[in-house]
């Protein structure tokens, strides 16, 4: 008998939940890599460069990439922890010793907050670099 068996989990929700998390790495992966080559695409334009530079927006900018960039790194970081704390309970048979990383796990909310933040971040930073570069 599989794991996902053992803790009652139909096949079907198995299915559903691996597609759900292919498609949250993927979301992830594009954040991370907008959040970081965004800005390296813009900045390695001298016409881009020299107009962020002369708008006195720079800081701004930067620091919408990089809030939308932290978001997705603090999403990761809480999903890793929560989880692997989450697999040592199964693992140990000691389910909810671990109460706050069950709790975790269970707020999808979390995981679109941060979605959302990077989401108005990088469109932010990136109508800002366009509107200053016109």
């Amino acid at each position: 008998m599989c794991e996902a068996e053992r803790a009652g989990v139909t096949s079907e929700a198995k299915d559903l939940f691996d597609n759900y998390a292919e498609y949250n790495r993927i979301l992830r992966t594009w954040f991370v890599a907008y959040g970081i080559g965004g800005p390296v695409l813009f900045l390695m334009q001298d016409k881009v460069l020299a107009a962020i530079k002369a708008s006195g927006s720079g800081r701004m900018i930067a620091g919408a990439f990089l809030t939308g960039v932290a978001a997705q790194v603090l999403v990761a970081i809480i999903n890793k922890w929560s989880t692997w704390y989450v697999y040592r309970d199964a693992e140990e048979g000691s389910a909810g010793a671990h109460r706050i990383a069950h709790w975790f796990t269970d707020q999808f909310w979390i995981d679109m907050a941060c979605d959302i933040v990077s989401l108005v971040a990088f469109a932010f930073a990136t109508f800002r670099v366009l509107a200053v570069s016109a």
